[in-house]
Order: structure tokens, then C-alpha cells, then sequence
């Protein structure tokens, strides 16, 4: 009882503090506002027929609505938005579109200004799994805006081995971006399966390597984005405006076999620190899509377990040289632990972490000294953790000769195209709550000295 008025009290809190974090909008809410643009090819010709989706982030303090009062607060006509409300429109013949808002769609509940997302993908060729896309995000502080959507078409060249892969396109043509925004791109690749999962993410620059074995025997869609630091529009009276523009999706095929804990079990503690096995292990299937979630390891009632659920436990079969662990989903505050027995345990080494600018976290350990271990643990954020790969010094089976990774698209054995990448605002707000309860709650219910 207590702990749950804590967080409320916590939460309420931060949704009364929240408008004075917030940059106050400057428009009247019952203006009409036009957001308009032209969405287009590389070579500046108007796409008609594409599908622009715009969408609102939540307010904090909508979010917290959404604490308190769950399902009932989506009766309420602004805090409907927040629960994943869109609009959307078709480009005409010259690729041009327009949305006719009210200030208050532009606004939070607490009158701030919101964040407004426009995201477009553009037809595919016959040699792409989907074509290129944009998504531009702003504020709007005036009652006319004009949005760049001007798509970029990099040709993609990545190569490969059983060791290395390297991934090469033409910079980002700052000829392609309006005047105003001038800053230099960052970059970031990405390798998902077919079915939407996320096998690899890290930021990398035009001609960079990285570990072959982190795509494992995956096939899916290869891309690269460019991030777009944000600037302001002139003469918008503080309209901001930032880009991400995603180069077509090509089909991949990936050429370092699979890690030998591929498929095998893993286990998690209970309270008393007795392994609860975990039936289709989520961290070993080769999914990449779901995230970890414990079972059979609940905390007894009216105990405190401050530390179930923050590990898990992988069983390779038989003691294995450990020459890398790929960790997906899991920041540099995981840890990994090698044993020959399940009982004695040793740091496998300090890891390497990429996380990208859609804020994928990644991570890799390459052990310093030569250590083996039939059991590895991994300690830390383990419920957002998607897979973890271990290797030896066999890939199973042997890798494929070097050359490009690179095929056609009915090449692939599942032709179901990933996921788009519009973020709903319902997933917005569902992972606003999560952290805030979770941030709330380890505040609040730490240990006092």
C-alpha cells in the first residue's frame, strides 16, 4: 500500500513540475494551423500517392494520466491523442500534402508545445525490400509551417566474411537538406530479419567495419540512416525542425554461422536462489524480436526480492572456450559472469556498447584472457535484453566464403517485409509510463541507511 502511494505521490509530482520543463507554446489553441510540405524523390520529383502519417507525442504529465486512471483517461477527448491517435493523408500528383490542425493539436495538455512527428516511406524498386523513408519531427509555433520530406537514395555496398563486415554509401549531399540545417548527418546501420527483429544496430561511418559474428546466420533487410541534428526554420518564430532519413531496405544474407549457444536453455534464480528453468529460452531462440521476461520466479508475498529478475543464467551444455558475447537490448550497465559449475564465477571482460540514435542498445565482450565456462550469466537490465550470443571457436556450421552480403529480394526465404518504423503514439506513452514507474519505484522503495 505504501510503496504504491509513494510512486502516485511521485508521479503526481512530476506531472504538476512538468510544464515548467517544457518550452510554452506561442500559438492560440483555437488557431488553425496548416503543416504542410512536398514529399520527393532524390532527384527533387514530387511522389504521389504516399501515405504521410503525422503524429503527436504525449505530454509527461498525459502520460501520468494514463497511470491513475488507465483505460478510462482515452474517454477524454485530449488525452485520447496520447493513447495513439494519428491522421493521416495522401500526397497529390506533384507530391504535395497539407494538415489542417487546431493550436491545441499542436499542444499538450499543459499548454507546452508539443512534439509533432511526420514520417513517409516511398515506394520500392524492384532490387528493394521497401522503398527509402522520412521522418522529420518539430515543434510548431506558427500558424503556417512548411516541412522538407526529400527522400535519400544511397546505394549500399556490404561485404563480408566469417570475421569482418563493412557497409559503404555516398555521404549524406547536404544539398538535399534546407539551408537552415546545416550540421553534419551521423550515421547509423541497421540489420533486421524479415519478421521485424532487430539483429544489429550501431552507429558507423561510411566505409566502417564491424564484428561479422554479430549477424550471426541472419537474413532480413540491411539499411542505413542518417540523423540530422535539429535546427531552427527562419522566420517560423521557434519552429524547430530534425530529420532522420532512412536509405531503402535491402535484402541481406549474413555469412558467420551460428553462435554455439544457439537454442540451448537458460535458467533464472527464485528468491531463494534456486534456478527456475525458462521453457523456450527467450535470450536463445534467434528471434531477435521479444524481450526477456522471467517466469516461475516470483517474490513471495510480503517479501522484498530486490534482486529477482536481474540476472540470467545460460547452460551451454559442456565447458566451451568464450571468445565473444554479443548482448542485444542491453546497455553497459549489464554484466557477464562464465562458470564451469555454476558455482564459481569470473568476469568475462569489459564490453563495447553501441547504442544508436533511435536508442538501441547493443553491446559486445571480447574476453581479455582466455577464459572457458560451461554456464554464462548475465547480470543487469536482463528484461530488456532481445538475444545473447556466445561464441567459441567454431562457427556452427562453417561460415560461407567472402563476398556480398548483399542478394535479391526473392532470394530471401520469408519476404515478410519488417516493420514500417511509424511509431504509434500509443507505444510512445506505454514506455514513457514503464520508465517513469520504474524510475519512481526503485527511488522510492531503496533502502535507507
Amino acid at each position: 500500500m505504501w510503496l504504491g502511494l509513494r510512486v502516485a505521490v511521485s508521479l503526481s509530482l512530476l506531472a504538476l513540475l512538468l510544464p515548467a520543463c517544457s518550452e510554452q507554446s506561442r500559438v492560440d489553441p483555437g488557431a488553425d494551423i496548416a503543416v504542410a510540405g512536398t514529399v520527393m524523390r532524390q532527384d527533387g520529383a514530387g511522389v504521389n500517392g504516399v501515405r504521410v502519417v503525422m503524429s503527436r507525442d504525449a505530454g509527461l504529465g498525459e502520460a501520468l494520466s494514463l497511470v491513475f486512471s488507465f483505460g478510462l483517461a482515452c474517454i477524454d477527448e485530449k488525452i485520447r491523442e496520447a493513447c495513439g491517435k494519428t491522421r493521416e493523408v495522401v500526397t497529390g500528383p506533384d507530391g504535395g500534402f497539407r494538415f489542417a490542425l487546431k493550436g491545441r493539436d499542436t499542444q499538450t495538455s499543459g499548454g507546452s508545445a508539443a512534439t509533432m512527428e511526420l514520417a513517409a516511406r516511398l515506394p520500392r524498386s524492384s532490387q528493394e525490400l521497401e522503398g527509402p523513408a522520412v521522418r522529420v519531427r518539430h515543434l510548431v509555433q506558427t500558424s503556417a509551417v512548411q516541412i522538407p520530406m526529400r527522400a535519400w537514395e544511397p546505394a549500399l555496398e556490404v561485404k563480408g566474411d566469417a570475421t569482418t563486415v563493412s557497409v559503404t554509401w555516398p555521404p549524406l549531399d547536404p544539398g538535399l537538406l534546407p539551408a537552415y540545417m546545416g550540421a553534419a548527418a551521423s550515421y547509423d546501420v541497421r540489420f533486421e530479419t524479415t519478421s521485424g527483429g532487430l539483429v544489429w544496430a550501431q552507429p558507423l561511418a561510411p566505409g566502417g567495419t564491424f564484428d561479422a559474428r554479430v549477424l550471426e546466420d541472419t537474413v532480413g533487410a540491411v539499411s542505413v540512416e542518417a540523423a540530422v541534428p535539429q535546427a531552427e526554420v527562419p522566420d517560423e518564430a521557434g519552429t524547430r525542425v530534425s530529420m532522420r532519413l532512412s536509405s531503402a531496405r535491402f535484402a541481406y544474407k549474413a555469412m558467420a554461422g551460428r553462435p554455439v549457444s544457439r537454442s540451448k536453455g537458460c535458467y533464472v534464480l527464485d528468491a531463494a536462489q534456486r534456478p527456475v528453468a525458462q521453457s523456450g529460452c527467450a535470450v536463445t531462440d534467434g528471434d531477435f524480436r521479444r524481450t526477456f521476461t522471467p517466469a516461475g520466479a516470483e517474490c513471495p508475498p510480503g517479501e522484498q526480492c530486490p534482486t529477482l529478475g536481474q540476472d540470467v543464467t545460460i547452460d551451454l551444455g559442456s565447458p566451451r572456450p568464450i571468445r565473444l558475447v554479443v548482448l542485444r537490448g542491453c546497455d553497459d550497465e549489464c554484466a557477464v559472469l562464465a562458470s564451469p559449475d555454476g558455482a564459481a564465477w569470473e568476469a568475462v571482460g569489459a564490453g563495447a556498447g553501441f547504442e544508436d540514435s533511435a536508442g538501441e542498445d547493443n553491446m559486445t565482450i571480447t574476453p581479455v584472457t582466455a577464459i572457458s565456462g560451461r554456464y554464462l550469466r548475465v547480470t543487469g537490465s536482463v528484461h530488456t535484453l532481445r538475444e545473447v550470443s556466445v561464441w567459441d571457436d567454431t562457427a556452427h556450421p562453417a561460415p560461407a566464403p567472402a563476398g556480398s552480403l548483399i542478394v535479391a529480394p526473392d532470394e530471401l526465404p520469408d519476404r515478410t517485409p519488417p516493420g514500417q518504423g511509424e511509431r504509434g503514439l500509443a507505444l510512445v506513452v506505454l514506455a514513457t509510463v514503464l520508465a517513469l514507474l520504474a524510475a519512481s519505484a526503485a527511488f522510492f522503495t531503496r533502502p535507507r541507511s
